[in-house]
């Protein structure tokens, strides 16, 4: 009889340490991991004007002819960003649709890769003339910069609990 209590026991005692771990892992996923947030649109704009000020050392005049290039940049991409939006949308809904003609899904592909180019080449403009803005001195830490920039442009945000440690 001994023998099975003591079975009993150590059964009891692996259920509640599973039971405890199982609580610990529900109050983690809720409470510690919602900490980091992805910035916002508004953050990643001044987030590039900050490294334009502080990593490349732009002036007050330098950052007021930057903001007057984003301006206009974004008149013209905006448009071409919402175009290509709506392709996409339109490619999307076909799969909705029984039977799709593949003409009508390659045109619709073709669309938004038209525009996406001319975004590309809007893009590369646009940093073509913000690099016209730097000095001499500037221009290694403004192609630094950049280079982040573009590496990143695409990424989705990483939550927190998913960054490597």
């Amino acid at each position: 009889m001994s023998t099975t209590t003591t079975k009993y026991k150590t059964l009891l005692f692996i259920i509640a340490v599973l039971l405890i771990s199982n609580i610990a892992l529900v109050v983690y996923t809720f409470t510690g991991r919602c900490e980091h947030k992805p910035p916002t649109k508004d953050q990643n704009k001044s987030g590039i004007t900050s490294a334009l000020q502080n990593e490349v050392g732009f002036s007050e005049q330098q950052l007021a002819q930057y903001k007057n290039l984003r301006e206009e940049h974004w008149k013209i991409a905006k448009p071409l960003f919402d175009s290509m939006q709506k392709g996409k949308e339109l490619l999307f809904n076909l799969t909705q649709t029984a039977s799709v003609d593949d003409s009508l899904v390659q045109n619709a592909a073709a669309s938004i890769a038209s525009h996406q180019k001319l975004m590309e080449l809007q893009s590369f403009r646009h940093f073509k003339q913000v690099r016209d803005l730097c000095s001499a001195e500037q221009l290694p830490r403004y192609d630094s910069v950049l280079k982040k920039i573009v590496s990143k442009r695409g990424k989705p945000q990483q939550q927190a609990g998913d960054q490597k440690k």
